[in-house]
């Protein structure tokens, strides 16, 4: 491949507001920023936003999209993630080819996130399939539920690109880990029983039955039972816009030795990304899209929905206090990471898409 590409991204939100999309939107467009092959321009007149103290936004800073044919011109391809409403709006008068950047479908959110679903997304999604040149799905689980959903999708390419971390430096080098006495476990997530807070701390009291000296410290809410146990630490909710509450973030991570998500319904959790990143391997539920995110043995373990806190355990053991190459896995899962979860990879694998879409 050779030569510049001039592209548009195209966004329902401002991607300078690191709030957007919890900061993919951000990360997304810095990456293909920082790309050689790529020349960007932000369509929809956004502007970067003001922020004050620690990075809170000032009101006023949400600026609203705005549709400007004239911004097109130039452009050899629009990427466009989380934009099938303007797509569908729009797509008509849009010139050049469109790649449409998506992580699930409107029947998976309906199902698993009714409290995100709107009412007519299915047909504002196959109006927009209809403009676009290629669609690109974070996981090859919703690539492929996407194609058995729309049959529109018959007559486009369909390819999958997983996301990365939305953390501003990866680590230059593995995190080294304690010693596995005791065994460090993180849970994170926003909704503790989605996110199978309750399996989490069921598996903490089969590990400490067994003998097993283990700690788990929760990033989220959780309840009053998690809160009372002596071998729990509740972190609470963690803002990624505070330079102090990242550190804590990310030095949790650093410690961990493994992280612990009995998930219930997923699309592609960037906490696997982002675990990985600071050595640490990830025992996961294999719903929705994780199948993307985790090569078992390498970066984690995957474990069934229907599976309770004995099979956690058992899989827990087994990749940490019984694992005799336990350095060996953190190390393959920093490797991982790096090579395949960072948006340094994905903007890599936008690039090729790209390249092909505006190849005749």
């Amino acid at each position: 491949m050779s030569g510049q590409l001039n592209v548009g991204f195209l966004s329902n939100q401002n991607a300078h507001n690191r709030n957007s999309y919890s900061g993919a939107l951000y990360f997304m467009l810095h990456s293909l920023e920082a790309h050689p092959g790529l020349n960007v321009s932000i369509l929809g007149g956004y502007k970067p936003v003001k922020t004050g103290l620690r990075g809170r936004l000032f009101s006023g800073s949400k600026d609203q999209f705005r549709f400007d044919a004239s911004e097109f011109e130039g452009l050899d391809v629009v990427i466009a993630p989380v934009a099938s409403d303007l797509i569908g709006m729009f797509g008509h008068d849009i010139k050049p080819p469109i790649m449409l950047i998506t992580d699930t479908t409107p029947s998976y959110l309906r199902e698993f996130y009714p409290e995100e679903a709107s009412v007519g997304e299915d047909s504002r999604e196959n109006e927009a399939f209809k403009h676009v040149k290629r669609v690109v799905y974070s996981s090859q689980y919703m690539a492929d539920r996407a194609k058995s959903e729309f049959s529109v999708l018959a007559e486009k390419t369909v390819t999958v690109a997983p996301l990365g971390v939305n953390l501003d430096v990866f680590p230059v080098s593995p995190s080294q880990k304690e010693p596995l006495s005791p065994l460090e476990m993180v849970f994170i997530g926003k909704n503790w029983a989605r996110k199978g807070g309750d399996i989490a701390l069921a598996t903490l009291d089969e590990l400490l039955a067994r003998g097993v000296d283990a700690r788990l410290k929760i990033i989220g809410p959780s309840l009053p039972k998690a809160r009372a146990h002596s071998n729990v630490d509740v972190l609470g909710y963690i803002d990624k816009h505070r330079p102090n509450e990242v550190k804590i973030y990310e030095d949790t991570l650093r410690n961990a030795h493994i992280l612990i998500s009995p998930t219930r319904a997923d699309c592609t959790p960037m906490v696997v990304a982002e675990a990985n990143m600071f050595s640490c391997p990830v025992a996961i539920t294999e719903v929705g899209g994780v199948g993307s995110l985790i090569k078992n043995c390498v970066n984690g373990e995957m474990l069934q929905v229907e599976d309770g806190p004995k099979e956690w355990a058992d899989v827990i053991e087994r990749m940490t206090v019984k694992n005799p190459d336990y350095d060996s896995l953190c190390l393959s899962s920093f490797e991982y990471a790096r090579l395949r979860l960072s948006w340094e990879a994905w903007a890599q694998t936008i690039f090729e898409n790209a390249y092909e879409v505006v190849s005749p």
